[in-house]
């Protein structure tokens, strides 16, 4: 069942992370529980990575990741170290997995069940846990760095826009600029693409990102006045006039097998919003705006070397959209296993989530799987459903849970070959 949308008080951050009342079916400890799940798979996953590390595609494109510009928190993200680090990765993965997961909760109203495969799949799924596919930018399960937390930061922004609290998610902006300034920019036609599909849904946020915008510049003007004063937000080792000497990272030098698994990992995100329906439309707007950011920073390179173009890393866009695309699979998959979806839409979600937690080079046959279940969501499979006896759904949903937990123990063991 999914959740019908309610604006709440733009300020009450506290209403945002207690307020259940949307899904009265899901106790209040179900999402803090599935969080802690999610960060514990993620941070177990992310340190016994060497398979994936190995595959000679990713590890090109993680030893290749952009800098980015200067970030006024690099300083004292590089002075912690030990305890101090250990802490700031974990809350820093609490609170991507708490917004995925928040997302997922809102689009779908899913049960335990569904929240239970989830996690599964937000916290073991190679497509969060290593670098990004093209930019090998780190994604929330990344090495822990002003990139990975202002991405966190974004996706939290994004659930709370979701949530009703449209001010409160774009003032995050202001924090996500001093935490990585470009990610900042990138978020604001995220929450931009959010806002037009909360607008053709009926709900109004003009007014909110007007409140929203000034709070941002509020936390964010005096840290960017002083940082630029102290010498920062220059790109790395160019002049202000000269030309930026071309990085590894560019299009052209991007290796085919990242190309090729981007592509669908995009065709996997697009299906599975396309699957939600109108559940999904300001979550797939806020898609659309990411993915536009990243066409144009595949483009950009091609056009100019302009030392700022090239610095703001558009390109590196493409960690947030990996996120992303795994919430909207969550999502089809929680729905499907709330009872929900006939035979062949579960065996096709399941499909879809083991793809994306076995291997990277698996991850064709899911977007294939997420595809045709977006043309059965769409009534495209018709003859093939009716060919298809339903079972108990209550039996077939455990059956399905039982593959997805077998799914995510190979995925693990795999990683770790």
């Amino acid at each position: 069942m999914a959740v019908t949308y309610e604006p709440v008080p733009a300020w009450s951050v506290t209403t945002a992370l207690t307020n259940v009342s949307a899904a009265s079916h899901t106790r209040r400890w179900t999402i803090p529980l599935a969080t802690v799940v999610a960060t514990g798979l993620l941070l177990i996953s992310t340190e016994g990575l060497g398979g994936i590390a190995r595959l000679p595609s990713l590890a090109a494109a993680a030893s290749a990741a952009p800098a980015g510009l200067a970030s006024p928190s690099a300083g004292v993200i590089a002075a912690l170290s030990g305890p101090s680090l250990f802490a700031g990765r974990v809350l820093t993965v609490l609170c991507g997995c708490y917004a995925q997961l928040r997302i997922v909760r809102r689009m779908v109203g899913s049960n335990f069940g569904g929240l239970a495969a989830a996690a599964l799949l937000i916290g073991l799924t190679w497509l969060v846990a290593g670098p990004a596919l093209v930019s090998g930018a780190p994604t929330i399960g990344g090495a822990f760095s002003p990139t990975q937390a202002a991405i966190a930061v974004l996706t939290l922004a994004l659930a709370l826009l979701l949530d009703g609290l449209s001010a409160a998610g774009i003032a995050l902006l202001g924090i996500v600029f001093v935490l990585q300034p470009e990610v900042a920019l990138w978020g604001v036609l995220v929450l931009a693409g959010a806002s037009a599909g909360l607008a053709i849904d009926g709900t109004r946020v003009g007014r909110a990102w007007l409140a929203g915008s000034a709070c941002a510049c509020l936390v964010a003007v005096p840290v960017a006045v002083w940082w630029t004063h102290a010498g920062g937000f220059l790109p790395t080792s160019a002049p202000l006039g000269g030309l930026l000497p071309l990085p590894p990272w560019l299009p052209w030098s991007v290796p085919l097998a990242n190309w090729v698994l981007s592509v669908c990992m995009l065709a996997t995100g697009l299906a599975a919003f396309s699957a939600l329906g109108p559940d999904g439309r300001a979550a797939s707007g806020a898609f659309l705006g990411g993915a536009l950011v990243f066409v144009c920073g595949c483009v950009a390179p091609l056009l100019s070397r302009s030392p700022w173009l090239l610095a703001l890393r558009p390109i590196a866009a493409d960690a947030v959209l990996q996120p992303l695309a795994i919430v909207a699979v969550s999502a089809v998959l929680a729905r499907d296993l709330g009872r929900n979806g006939g035979m062949l839409r579960v065996v096709l979600s399941v499909i879809a989530a083991a793809g994306l937690l076995l291997h990277p080079y698996l991850l064709p046959l899911a977007t294939l799987a997420m595809l045709a279940r977006a043309a059965a969501a769409h009534g495209e499979l018709l003859g093939i459903e009716r060919r298809i006896r339903d079972r108990n759904r209550v039996f077939l949903s455990r059956i399905a849970l039982g593959a997805v937990v077998l799914a995510a123990v190979a995925g693990g063991i795999l990683q770790n070959l």
